[in-house]
């Protein structure tokens, strides 16, 4: 066994010169200095490429390539077929990380013979201060199943365990895995289809990284389009439980749908959005999310998901379509 691996730390990176600096010495600082930094400049237009190309010619372990705008997906793809190392990490371009981070992930991930380590992280705003109202669903560290995994996606706060940066994996567990071109959320898309390649995984209660919760990012303020990106991915998900045999976890996915479609409602009837794009999103969402509902014993005899199908969300779907059909400009 290598007792110095390569980890290859992949940064998607688009219009964040006011937080890059801070994010890429927060990598070269590592304790653990054999690293393969690919910064993928995903079409900047503001001063983010000649940041990247200024730490390349500084630190001969740092790779940058410059492509069109293609969104975080396409970026994620294109530092994932340049990777060389034996392990694989993520950073976001406005995220930092502790300097022990990977010297003690890497640590963890071969001591403990697992696939995958995830950590705790810290939300901070845009100042680098905490935010007190994040409490992490990560009580002790402890090392999990699969199946134990796929039950925490569908808990609250399961944000925490989707997002795939706040991690070590081998590289063998991403090596079938695509990210959706296009598409917001993309950690949502894929996330079961990682854990499904692991046997093992370590959940690890100590916060390694910092997650920068800006005012107007798609997270805190996500527009109807990019929910129906989050809720494509929770039903990838659904399918996927239904494949895998854990429909036991359908039901309260199923909840979570329904009060995602109805913040879509708000959006629509509260704050005018209206597309045709959008109407046939919202036609396609609901026609999939009755026919996986319809399909599911325990769904339906669940009363509190009911209604998903039977009357809330079906009026709520119904109610966004008669708006913008009747706003098409």
């Amino acid at each position: 066994m290598n007792e110095n691996p390569l980890i290859s730390v992949i940064v998607a990176v688009y219009n964040a010169e006011e937080w890059l600096h801070r994010c890429i010495d927060s990598i070269i600082n590592q304790t653990y200095t054999n690293l393969e930094i690919i910064l993928v400049d995903d079409g900047s237009v503001d001063g983010s490429s000649q940041i990247c190309d200024e730490y390349a010619r500084k630190d001969k372990r740092i790779k940058v390539i410059h492509k069109p705008n293609g969104g975080v997906s396409d970026a994620i793809n294109t530092g994932l077929s340049a990777v060389n190392g034996e392990y694989i990490g993520f950073v976001d371009d406005d995220d930092y990380i502790v300097p022990e981070m990977y010297e003690e992930l890497l640590r963890a991930i071969t001591e403990n013979d697992v696939d995958m380590v995830l950590c705790d992280c810290t939300y901070v705003d845009e100042k680098g201060v905490a935010i007190a109202d994040e409490i992490s669903p990560i009580k002790k560290t402890e090392i999990i199943k699969p199946c134990e995994y796929l039950r925490r996606l569908a808990e609250p706060k399961s944000g925490y365990y989707v997002t795939i940066w706040n991690r070590l994996y081998k590289k063998d567990v991403l090596s079938n895995i695509v990210f959706p071109k296009g598409r917001t959320n993309e950690d949502g898309y894929v996330v079961h289809s990682i854990i499904k390649n692991c046997n093992n995984i370590l959940v690890i209660k100590k916060s390694y990284c910092f997650y920068t919760q800006r005012a107007a990012s798609i997270s805190r303020n996500p527009s109807p389009n990019q929910y129906f990106d989050i809720i494509e991915a929770l039903i990838g998900r659904i399918r996927f439980y239904k494949e895998e045999g854990y429909e036991q976890l359908i039901p309260s996915s199923m909840q979570e749908l329904y009060e995602l479609f109805m913040q879509i409602r708000r959006h629509y009837i509260f704050r005018g959005h209206k597309t045709v794009k959008g109407l046939r999103r919202a036609s396609k969402i609901k026609r999939e999310v009755v026919a996986i509902a319809k399909n599911n014993k325990e769904v339906i005899e669940k009363g509190c998901v009911r209604r998903l199908v039977f009357s809330d969300f079906v009026i709520a779907a119904q109610i966004a379509q008669e708006r913008i059909l009747g706003n098409i400009q």
